[in-house]
């Protein structure tokens, strides 16, 4: 073994939204296996306490609560208030936003640094021992970006999907001094690289591309259990998922259906489709599978032969549901919008625009379901682009233990 690889940090700070707890961010669970392989230690830092049992976690991770260490008392105002001056007024004039707004997140980022470090005192841990890994861009990664500008912690990445990337979908600030303080911010998608390009040129160096991953399958020959052609869509049921606008178009089918959709949203959202479902013709199931674990929704492709997969939303970065049903080999439908496209094979799959009138969602579909695709082409497309077995040991490899 080199000094190089004796020398690495053996603990890893990871920071997410709520994972391992609730049932959001389920992607996570494929990428932390990989993460709890390559450290000895692996501490999960949710940025939310939500309800609910901590999902299962390898045995050398835990998830910690820093709220109740967060001290938000006025003896706490940071010294720094020049240096953070200065943030600010770079923010204001970068992100528009209000100058009191920047502060208080300024504010309510160096208190949880403080205590992140307090963290790390309390367990003999030194600057060289440990990696931070912010999943998202947002409040968080600030929080990684001061620990590795103040010299608390040696290196710091962060990852960076959509919500917590676009300026003009989401208000995300300090984006320059987390760029400059991070040793590296990793895009999910060509497209949100090209927009950091355009926005932050000067910074280039900084960030770069790095895909999500899936397990890959080996297709295998499923018997039919029905004769009804099986339609499948995965996502959270809000407006910009426009989960109503699918329904409305599977409603006018001709032929028969089976739509399985896994994935639930407020209760007036859920009604509104359950609704509408409640009219459809005979020739048309609708399975509502809700919130499911992600196993069962793998479970569910390796034991029916789907048709096709849609994605009608308005916003998306690189959808993992696409990955997980193109692994498959299962044609996609689905919105040109932001990354999406960079999912989907192009012989087996189709882009629309994300203003496409119903009639032309509805004659897509049909000739799509009308057709025999390629399915070995569309798996080879996933694995190529979105292995789990490969992206993930690459992005630790290169970028949390370099």
């Amino acid at each position: 073994m080199s000094d190089s690889v004796k020398n690495r940090p053996k603990t890893l700070f990871f920071f997410t939204d709520a994972f391992p707890l609730g049932w959001a961010e389920h992607y996570i669970e494929k990428e932390i296996g990989y993460l709890c392989a390559a450290f000895d230690s692996v501490y999960i830092f949710p940025l939310g306490v939500s309800d609910g049992a901590p999902r299962t976690i390898p045995a050398n991770a835990s998830f910690i609560d820093l709220h109740a260490t967060a001290d938000f008392s006025k003896a706490n105002i940071p010294k720094t208030l020049v240096k953070d001056v200065r943030l600010v007024m770079e923010a204001n004039r970068v992100d528009e936003q209000g100058v009191v707004s920047l502060f208080k997140t300024l504010f309510n980022a160096r208190v949880y640094s403080r205590a992140i470090e307090s963290f790390m005192k309390e367990r003999s841990l030194q600057s060289e021992d440990v990696v931070c890994y912010s999943y998202w861009f947002y409040q968080w990664s600030l929080i990684v970006a001061l620990l590795k500008h103040d010299g608390i912690v040696e290196r710091a990445v962060s990852r960076v999907h959509f919500a917590d990337l676009y300026q003009y979908v989401k208000k995300t600030p300090f984006a320059q001094f987390k760029l400059r303080a991070l040793d590296k911010s990793i895009l999910i998608s060509q497209h949100g690289y090209a927009y950091f390009q355009k926005r932050h040129p000067a910074l280039v160096d900084k960030f770069e591309v790095g895909y999500l991953g899936v397990e890959q399958h080996e297709l295998e020959a499923v018997p039919s259990e029905t004769s009804a052609k099986i339609i499948v869509t995965c996502s959270t049921i809000r407006p910009q998922k426009r989960v109503d606008l699918i329904a409305k178009c599977i409603s006018q089918l001709k032929q028969n259906i089976r739509w399985v959709h896994y994935g639930t949203g407020p209760n007036d959202f859920v009604d509104q489709l359950k609704t509408i479902a409640n009219s459809f013709p005979e020739n048309i199931e609708f399975d509502f599978r809700g919130w499911a674990k992600n196993e069962e929704v793998i479970a569910f492709y390796k034991g029916n032969q789907v048709s096709l997969f849609l994605n009608l939303s308005t916003h998306e970065g690189v959808p993992v549901s696409i990955m997980e049903a193109t692994s498959f080999g299962v044609p996609v439908l689905a919105t040109d919008v932001f990354g999406t496209g960079e999912a989907l094979s192009p012989k087996e799959c189709v882009l629309l625009p994300v203003d496409s009138e119903e009639s032309e969602i509805i004659r897509v579909m049909n000739q799509m379901l009308d057709k025999k695709p390629d399915r070995n082409e569309v798996a080879e497309f996933s694995r190529s682009r979105f292995d789990a077995a490969k992206n993930y040991p690459e992005f630790i490899q290169r970028h949390l233990q370099p």
